[in-house]
């Protein structure tokens, strides 16, 4: 049906003292100034000083030391230790003061009791250091684990509920200098509009891989007009979800039926199977995952090793879920089954040229005219050959009997265009406008955010292409796109353990970016 196309601190010197082995003692051993040692130096005992004449005027003790101190001046000759001018008479001489006991003495304090008195300051200082830095790791820390309110392990759930009586909008601005909600390196990430339109559903794996889902209420979201962002949560719980891997990707669905709000979350385990957990209603406990579907007539059902490629859509007028997942025999898969029977899932199409390392996203747009009502099924994902997206499309009216065939979409902008290169390991993600209009983002070869745009009508091919400026992303990370409030959001890792988010215009210029904080 489609051709292949291709595919310092130095140490001092020690000083030695060849003839005089005192000199290297330490200081409290040196008695070089101290006359009552007789085994000092013979030049310091006071025996032996110079027996000379001698000024007995005790404040006029003369020494010659410099030229304001004439030897013709005072003939006197004098043991300069205990006769030195005055203090403060000789210019530039700076003395110790002697006391009795071989201890010298500065500013009136003994040396060695005053080098006693900082050592016992210093170790004190270092206690009180050690405590704030224990109590400041300590706060940092249970701060962190109140931010994702996560279990201990992904079996077990727990919810917790917002205040409705708070005031939004201050909470908001008094949280701005909380640290971001702490994730999982390369978590997978999902959003999506709760069915009943109250809302918006985020999930994420936190550090520890247990599966967080947070619900905000539309109006509990700020813009981003900064780069702290702040969403206040009506409510988060942990997910039970035995057997998921570190790292997984997700995809969330939510609809409406039967006067129920159903939510949908998909998984994979360590073998490769995409497991389901649902909820059938909006408060709902979750069930236990199972399978969506073990094998069809391509082969077993198991997505490719790492591959960022799972994604679930709806469509409210079929009614009918869809999952779009990379195959490990290098393929796309759409799967469905019917809102009215959640067991019932089947293989529909499968789609060639598949990077099957990378993302893909898929989307159903409603249209009604006077005489029919027309689901349009659009896929995206990565072409294994070329760095460049694939885009098929299908339009029907009632159910995959007798639809028309899969139309492959031209993408000529987007093949032309140098910023259009796919990573491989890279994710995608679709958001869709309520005309019908859609925003595809994917993670480019030089780890930044690519945007593609898309009309509202009959599937055509990229009106444009735009690189984020910032907007680098985590090798290999995922990502998940919606509308919130009529905005286009794009929830990323930029970070290794945080979230971004981004609001892009139609054009790729960026009208808020900023690191995710999670309230409750």
């Amino acid at each position: 049906m489609v051709s292949h196309p291709g595919v310092f601190s130095p140490t001092a010197p020690t000083l030695t003292d060849e003839k005089n082995s005192y000199a290297s003692l330490p200081y409290s051993q040196e008695k070089e100034l101290d006359p009552r040692y007789a085994e000092a130096p013979e030049f310091a005992h006071a025996n032996h000083a110079p027996q000379l004449a001698f000024d007995q005027d005790s404040s006029t003790h003369k020494v010659a030391v410099n030229g304001e101190y004439r030897d013709s001046e005072y003939p006197e000759t004098v043991y300069a230790r205990y006769a030195s001018p005055p203090y403060g008479q000789v210019p530039g001489y700076e003395m110790r003061r002697p006391e009795l006991g071989g201890q010298e003495q500065e500013n009136g304090q003994p040396r060695v009791k005053r080098k006693k008195k900082w050592i016992i300051l210093a170790i004190v200082l270092l206690v009180l250091l050690g405590a704030g830095l224990g109590a400041g790791l300590g706060i940092g820390l249970r701060s962190k684990d109140s931010s994702t309110n996560a279990g201990s392990s992904g079996q077990t759930g727990s919810s917790s509920q917002a205040d409705p009586n708070s005031n939004s909008n201050s909470s908001s601005n008094s949280t701005t200098a909380q640290a971001s909600t702490a994730v999982l390196e390369r978590t997978g990430i999902a959003m999506t509009a709760r069915g009943d339109g109250a809302g918006t559903l985020l999930y994420y794996q936190a550090p520890n891989g247990s599966l967080i889902e947070n619900f905000f209420e539309t109006s509990a979201l700020q813009d981003l007009d900064s780069s702290n962002l702040t969403w206040r949560a009506t409510t988060q719980s942990t997910i039970p979800t035995p057997g998921i891997i570190s790292q997984t990707p997700l995809t969330a669905a939510s609809y409406t039926f039967s006067g129920e709000t159903f939510r949908h979350l998909f998984y994979t385990n360590s073998q490769g199977q995409i497991l389901e957990t649902r909820a059938t209603s909006s408060s709902s406990s979750w069930s236990s995952p199972t399978p969506v579907l073990n094998e069809t007539y391509f082969g077993p059902v198991l997505i490719s090793g790492s591959s960022p490629g799972l994604q679930a859509c709806h469509s409210p007028s079929l009614p009918t879920l869809f999952l779009f997942y990379a195959n490990q025999k290098g393929f796309f898969d759409l799967l469905s089954r019917p809102h009215s029977n959640p067991s019932n899932w089947s293989s529909e199409q499968i789609f060639p040229l598949a990077d099957k390392f990378a993302g893909g996203a898929c989307d159903v747009t409603v249209s009604t005219n006077d005489t029919a009502t027309t689901s349009t099924i659009s896929v995206f994902y990565g072409n294994f050959s070329s760095d460049s997206i694939v885009h098929w499309a299908q339009q029907r009216t009632r159910d995959p009997d007798g639809a028309p065939s899969w139309t492959r979409v031209p993408e000529e902008v987007v093949a032309t265009n140098p910023l259009s290169t796919m990573a491989s390991y890279g994710d995608m993600a679709l958001a869709t406008g309520t005309e019908g209009e859609k925003t595809l983002f994917y993670g480019g070869t030089a780890e930044e955010v690519r945007q593609v745009g898309y009309g509202a009508g009959e599937p055509t091919g990229a009106s444009g292409v735009a690189s984020w400026e910032p907007g680098r992303i985590v090798r290999g990370s995922k990502m998940a796109a919606g509308i919130v409030g009529n905005q286009v959001l794009l929830v990323y890792q930029s970070a290794a353990e945080a979230l971004s988010v981004g609001r892009p215009n139609r054009n790729g210029a960026l009208m808020g970016n900023g690191t995710l904080t999670i309230i409750t």
